[in-house]
């Protein structure tokens, strides 16, 4: 008997290397000799399947061709499958305990669209007990050489292929199931009744998202490792939302029960970037504007985050070539919302009065020293900044950037000392002589500037007399206080940002070393006139870089507390909190726009009463040079669809020239004013605090020239209403 299956399996690896030669017609038919011969061997049978199996792929390529010879290839594949099937169930009848045999099974079950035993093959695979060796039964083992894995090894591969197997059967069954349901809700449910009412459309939408609502919990229930599923549970929840009757308040229903789902969807799959952005955008919906926010930044900051392909609705909806580019994509979207949030924020800071905004700016010292504790709880006290600025008369010191680090080092409060010491105890580094053409005086000037100023930060007590810190008012006040943290700027530690000043420092240094080398001793010449000014120059950007002020930290942690103190007063506001959220409030936010690939019969003369317009849009834009495309604004939630004109810049065109590429583009209001009307995407990209590891920086960088047109806000226009897409 032993002999038998020795020559079994001798005879099967002979097939295997014929079909590899690529011969596998000939390969087909020896296999199937071999089983005949021998019915009762699982090695000829698990030979006989995985060839057909193979034949079936191979054949299916050919169906794409249509016509008959498609007709005739979807036959063969038909019985390529049939004949697997039939001898992998007789292998795993024989052998049920071979954890390769039922997932092969289960493999052939899926190609043949049968759902149902395809689960139970996989299934059953991970649950056999004690598997035997994967290598007893099936003759591609050891085929190209000696296998020196052990059985508990090969088990163990099992195990793991049928897992990865069952795990894209499930993806599969998901896929297909959100697309056939969203096909229906946005085809399928019109066509039956095509001369419908609208109120008997709106009913049969109705009627339908409930039924839809419910089997997407049933296949959360039976998916529960799906983000998909996950995913389309909540947004049909949130379309069940926004298909309630207008007089009816959203956010009750959104709060309860869609961000409920979301908040379980985020927690199952913490590395989901489509459900962090999408749990973002609900909060944001609600008002939550800080917990929306810290979603973003969490998105920012995600190591290895999933690839959105995999959790997207609709299913291959975010494009781009590989997982970097799908990456980069969220990235506008996080980007997209904070400036959302920050122009609220702005609007409800101009709604204030000057008495709300005197009693919003004073802020007790213990709420800054809890704050700062949060970031470092040893280095820095708000009594210390007290007691130092009495005795000094101060909050501005320096440390030498050419001692060792450490929080004894001295303070020095004026540069007069600082310089005394470096010279003395630096010579090597800090040029005596440096003294001698230094005019001092200038130093005192060199904090005058704006960005230097610290004046505003005012050291006051309260009607109870507890110490607090004043932010006076000044010019673009919400730009000064709320620009850095809203651009995720975090609050430095007293200690980094000594060592900050104390690196900064030493180059600069070496900049002024390198400057008094090559400096001419004869004060009187015209060299010395000449290379003076330079090197007093370089000595006032030491004094402005290295100099630590109490002031700016306690503005920095302020400025932090600040931010989400304005975002909870927004959030809390009874008149926010007292509005309807309405269906168009959804749609502000979760809306897709993509190019149009054709358009009716009256949406072309809409076009064209429209196009009368753009002559005058061209001569106001005056030698920049534009063109109109006509693009489609799809609700995602209805799949409703209305068109607007997009006026696109030439050099947009001249980097999209492909014709037929649909370009997926996202909605963007205008991107957060804080710098001017100047003010480029970029630059706000470059204040986001996106931690330099993460992988969504990582494959922007890597990818950057693949999306030429990143960086590029362009503007539309339909009527009189004016906002901006990003490219991305």
């Amino acid at each position: 008997m032993a002999d038998d299956s020795k020559d079994v399996r001798k005879a099967a690896r002979a097939v295997l290397m014929r079909d590899y030669d690529g011969d596998h017609g000939g390969a087909l038919e020896r296999a199937g000799k071999l089983a005949r011969d021998h019915p009762g061997s699982a090695i000829a049978l698990r030979l006989v399947g995985d060839l057909n199996h193979a034949a079936a792929i191979r054949v299916r390529k050919v169906i794409e061709i249509g016509g008959s010879l498609g007709r005739a290839a979807e036959r063969d594949a038909s019985a390529h499958l049939a004949a697997a099937r039939d001898a992998l169930s007789e292998a795993r009848r024989l052998v049920p305990d071979c954890v390769g045999i039922a997932t092969a099974l289960g493999d052939v079950l899926v190609g043949s669209s049968m759902a149902e035993k395809a689960e139970q093959a996989y299934t059953s695979a991970l649950a056999i007990p004690l598997p035997v060796d994967p290598a007893l039964h099936n003759a591609a083992y050891g085929l190209h050489g000696r296998d020196r894995t052990t059985v508990n090894a090969r088990v163990k591969d099992a195990r793991e292929k049928a897992n990865l197997a069952y795990g894209r059967f499930k993806k599969k069954v998901v896929d297909e199931w959100v697309a056939e349901m969203l096909q229906f809700l946005r085809g399928d449910l019109l066509r039956k009744n095509p001369r419908a009412s609208a109120k008997e459309i709106l009913k049969a939408q109705r009627d339908a998202m409930v039924e839809a609502r419910k089997k997407a919990k049933s296949m959360v229930d039976a998916m529960p490792n799906s983000a998909r599923a996950q995913c389309f549970h909540g947004l049909m929840d949130l379309n069940f939302v926004y298909l309630l009757d207008e007089a009816i308040d959203k956010r009750s229903a959104l709060r309860r029960s869609t961000l409920a789902i979301l908040d379980r969807a985020a927690e199952r799959f913490p590395k989901s970037l489509v459900i962090a952005s999408f749990r973002a955008k609900l909060l944001y919906i609600l008002g939550d504007y800080d917990a929306a926010e810290r979603d973003c930044r969490r998105g920012y900051t995600m190591k290895n985050p999933d690839d959105p392909a995999d959790d997207c609705i609709p299913p291959g909806s975010i494009g781009g070539e590989n997982k970097g580019d799908r990456l980069i994509t969220h990235v506008s979207e996080f980007h997209e919302l904070i400036n959302k949030i920050v122009r609220t924020a702005n609007l409800y800071w101009n709604s204030m009065t000057q008495e709300q905004r005197g009693e919003f700016l004073s802020v007790r010292f213990d709420e800054l020293q809890e704050d700062y504790n949060k970031v470092d709880r040893s280095s820095f006290t708000m009594s210390d900044v007290l007691r130092f600025g009495e005795k000094h008369n101060s909050y501005r010191f320096w440390v030498c950037p050419l001692c060792g680090s450490g929080s004894s080092s001295k303070k020095h409060t004026d540069t007069v000392s600082l310089l005394s010491h470096m010279c003395s105890k630096h010579q090597r580094a800090v040029l005596p002589r440096l003294r001698s053409v230094l005019d001092q005086e200038l130093d005192r000037s060199a904090f005058d500037d704006d960005e230097y100023s610290f004046n505003k930060v005012i050291f006051s007590q309260d009607s109870d007399q507890r110490n607090i810190v004043c932010f006076e008012e000044r010019d673009q006040m919400f730009k000064w206080l709320f620009d850095k943290p809203s651009s995720g700027v975090r609050t430095l530690a007293l200690t980094e940002l000594i060592e900050t000043k104390r690196r900064t420092g030493a180059l600069l240094l070496d900049n002024i070393k390198e400057k008094l080398k090559t400096l001419v001793t004869d004060k009187s010449s015209t060299e010395f006139a000449e290379a003076l000014p330079g090197i007093q120059e370089s000595w006032i950007k030491f004094v402005k870089e290295t100099a630590v002020d109490y002031r700016a930290l306690i503005l920095a942690i302020g400025r932090s507390l600040l931010w989400r103190k304005l975002k909870k007063c927004m959030s809390e506001d009874p008149e926010v909190g007292a509005r309807r959220i309405s269906a168009a409030d959804i749609d502000e936010v979760f809306v897709i726009v993509a190019y149009n690939s054709g358009s009716s019969a009256v949406e072309d003369k809409t076009e064209a009463h429209m196009s009368s317009h753009s002559d005058a849009a061209q001569k106001m834009n005056g030698n920049h040079q534009e063109s109109m495309v006509k693009i489609h604004v799809a609700n995602l939630l209805t799949g409703k669809k209305r068109f607007i004109l997009l006026y696109l810049s030439s050099d947009f065109h001249a980097e999209n020239r492909s014709s037929g590429t649909i370009v997926d583009m996202k909605p963007q209001d205008p991107p957060t004013n804080m710098e001017g009307n100047g003010n480029k995407l970029d630059e706000q990209m470059e204040k986001l605090d996106i931690d330099p590891n993460s992988d969504l920086l990582a494959n922007f960088q890597m990818n950057q020239h693949k999306f030429p047109s990143i960086k590029r806000v362009l503007m539309f226009s339909t009527k009189t209403v004016k906002t901006y897409f990003s490219c991305i």
